[in-house]
């Protein structure tokens, strides 16, 4: 009997929870390494002071991002304002997918994002709930949109 409890206990207390059960397809890990390798190219883009790597090995034509505010931004607004992301973005620190769908040769991802960025002279991590669509062509998954709500100040 001793044995049956201890043996109970130790696989209710070995079950992963649900949250940190997640297992994701081939399918879903290649979309989920897309979008981080696309934060990567976009952090160079940035340190070249060039949109040009990230819009032309991350995103296919007529991409569109939507902040909380405003009307979904292109490739031509992103052009004019790079200057700003050059003095706002920091790095990227993590991606936390929640749910990621795959449809032949679309995706769109759910998911966690998290930056450091310097705010009133302060190193900080800011968080933001995001949405990204997927276009795979030619064999690779190219941002076809996205949206993104920031959850920390």
């Amino acid at each position: 009997m001793r044995f049956v409890v201890i043996l109970a206990v130790g696989i209710v207390l070995g079950t992963p929870l649900q949250a940190d059960a997640q297992q994701w397809t081939p399918e879903q890990q290649e979309v989920i390494d897309s979008l981080e390798g696309c934060w990567d190219t976009w952090m160079e883009a940035v340190q070249e002071g060039s949109p040009d790597r990230w819009l032309d090995n991350c995103t296919e034509e007529g991409y569109t991002f939507w902040w909380t505010y405003g009307s979904p931004l292109g490739e031509d607004w992103m052009r004019r304002n790079w200057d700003m992301f050059m003095e706002d973005d920091g790095e990227w620190v993590d991606v936390r997918p929640v749910w990621v769908r795959v449809y032949d040769d679309f995706a769109i991802m759910h998911f966690w994002g998290y930056w450091n960025v310097t705010e009133d002279e302060e190193r900080v991590t800011v968080e933001a709930k995001r949405t990204e669509v997927f276009h795979k062509v030619n064999g690779r998954w190219l941002l076809a949109a996205g949206h993104a709500t920031p959850v920390s100040q």
